[in-house]
């Protein structure tokens, strides 16, 4: 092409086009697909969440807790492990908290989709408060074995042998 020469308009001309429909996006249809849309994939992150409460449920009865920790302790070396007195009271409450987060997250699910709004984020916000107090619960066993934080204190890595 010769300097000077004016490049060609590859956007066609639209003006007379008219698309089926009529053009125009109807707001109430759009914001009808967004609710489906936003059902369907929060009923499918609900399906997962109450497996995800059920696994959460299970690794924390005390029995459960009680091998997670005695592991830690085979793991870093330390003496024979020894349930503490706390340990039945944690259990308790994450067999309760997990699926009470669940059941709350529900209820303002269907709330707001029974108001003809969109939740999904309320969904994920329940997801993450729920790993959340996997985390915490999971610290809390942690700080009442007093030899697994001085052991993580020390700075010794699991499987190396305890120094005296």
């Amino acid at each position: 092409m010769a300097s000077g020469a004016k490049k060609p308009n590859r956007n066609p001309d639209l003006s007379g086009f008219t698309p089926a429909g009529g053009g125009l996006i109807d707001k109430q249809q759009l914001d009808e697909a967004r609710r489906r849309a936003d059902k369907t994939s929060g009923i499918a992150m609900l399906v997962i969440g109450i497996f995800a409460t059920i696994t959460s449920m299970t690794s924390f009865t005390e029995n459960a807790l009680a091998l997670q920790y005695s592991q830690l302790f085979a793991q870093y070396g330390i003496s024979p492990y020894v349930r503490p007195a706390a340990l039945p009271a944690l259990s308790m409450v994450g067999i309760i908290a997990h699926p009470a987060l669940y059941a709350i997250t529900l209820y303002l699910v269907l709330l707001r989709w029974k108001r003809k709004k969109r939740a999904m984020w309320l969904i994920v916000i329940g997801a993450i408060l729920g790993m959340g107090l996997t985390f915490l619960l999971v610290t809390i066993g942690i700080s009442l074995h007093p030899e697994l934080v001085a052991a993580a204190q020390s700075g010794m890595l699991p499987g190396a042998p305890a120094t005296p």
